[in-house]
């Protein structure tokens, strides 16, 4: 071999070894990237995993809640149709006490009304005294007018006791209304 044949081989070598030297570390370092590369994606998939494990309990959160506000709905609507029953029954109640006030008023004004004629009735008898009545009976000149005169006496206290039960059957409700 000549000189330059031997020059080039051995050049030819050290630069393949050079080569050689610098591919290995350049594989090195590609190696070192891959596995960098490698445990990043990792993390990559551990954060994946945890968002995925969050987002699973942030929708089952979110059913939860829903389900809890449908429930709340449910009983607010129970609550207000419990109200409108219970404004309607008010509503009526009301009613129901201003009718009865204006029973209470009639009566109470057919009662005083009554009392005052039961007054007057009164003290017409107390003046009329106890012999009043043998009085007008026995001072009859005949037997018609004894006759027209017991009638009329009749009458009289026949009204007098009507007067009277109604006084009574019209204070009974009054009384009921006073105690409701």
């Amino acid at each position: 071999m000549t000189k330059d044949k031997k020059t080039a081989f051995i050049l030819l070598a050290i630069s393949a070894l050079v080569c050689g030297s610098a591919a290995a570390e350049e594989s090195q370092e590609i190696k070192k990237n891959i596995l960098k590369g490698k445990q990043h994606l990792e993390e990559i998939k551990g954060k994946i995993k945890g968002e995925k494990k969050a987002l699973l309990e942030a929708k089952k959160a979110k059913r939860d809640i829903l389900k809890e506000l449908g429930q709340i709905e449910a009983d607010i609507e129970k609550t207000r149709n419990r109200a409108i029953k219970t404004g309607k029954k008010l509503a009526l109640l009301r009613v129901e006490v201003k009718n009865k006030e204006k029973l209470s008023k009639r009566l109470k004004r057919e009662i005083a009304k009554q009392e005052q004629w039961l007054k007057k009735r009164l003290v017409s008898l107390y003046k009329f005294g106890s012999l009043g009545t043998a009085k007008v009976i026995f001072s009859s000149d005949s037997y018609m007018t004894l006759r027209e005169r017991s009638t009329f006496m009749q009458l009289i206290l026949k009204n007098d006791i009507s007067t009277i039960e109604d006084y009574k059957k019209k204070l009974q409700p009054y009384k009921k209304l006073l105690r409701n």
